[in-house]
């Protein structure tokens, strides 16, 4: 090849290297979040192609990258707040007491006496003050987890993404050694 040819492919390297280091410094999380999103979606597609062919290791190595790449998505997600993390902890809502209704006061009427010059007025008994309403027994707390009950065809992962939560917290709150290696009618509790 002649030296000016490599000369041009090497420039064009080192310029397409530093395009890739300006993209990479210039990225925010949003546009992160896009590439993480089709990632994901490739990901899906090359994981159905592998289990279609019947290939097990490229199985596990495509369900091994898509689970990272959806915990990615996830992450960004969560921090950009188009994603609920459900891992987070709730704020307490105070529940205020429900408003006592004022009493109504009746009087009685007033009794005279024989004719007498000045009649005297009888006091009125004051009515019987009703006891308060009982305050509202609060809302049952919301249980930790649920359950699921894996079916053929289901991932970990698949799990976690209908519920909205990492398949790793799926994972470590049932002691599942192996993420890849689920099968039907196990019942996992999921968190919440």
């Amino acid at each position: 090849m002649p030296p000016q040819a490599h000369y041009g492919a090497t420039e064009r390297n080192i310029m397409g290297l530093f395009d890739a280091i300006k993209d990479a410094l210039t990225f925010d999380d949003k546009d992160r979040l896009d590439l993480a999103q089709k990632e994901v979606a490739k990901l899906q597609a090359d994981l159905t192609k592998a289990r279609d062919a019947g290939d097990s290791a490229a199985i596990a190595d495509i369900q091994t990258r898509l689970d990272a790449a959806e915990a990615t998505a996830h992450d960004l997600g969560v921090k950009l707040g188009t994603v609920v993390d459900h891992n987070a902890e709730a704020t307490p809502v105070p529940v205020e007491p429900s408003p006592v209704p004022e009493p109504d006061i009746v009087a009685e009427p007033v009794v005279e006496a024989a004719p007498v010059v000045t009649p005297e007025p009888v006091a009125a008994a004051p009515a019987p003050v009703p006891e308060p309403a009982p305050a509202p027994a609060p809302a049952p707390a919301a249980p930790e987890y649920r359950t699921y009950t894996v079916k053929k065809g289901d991932t970990l992962s698949a799990i976690g993404r209908h519920y909205g939560v990492p398949y790793m917290a799926i994972a470590k709150l049932n002691n599942i050694k192996n993420p890849d290696l689920i099968y039907p009618g196990q019942v996992f509790n999921i968190p919440n």
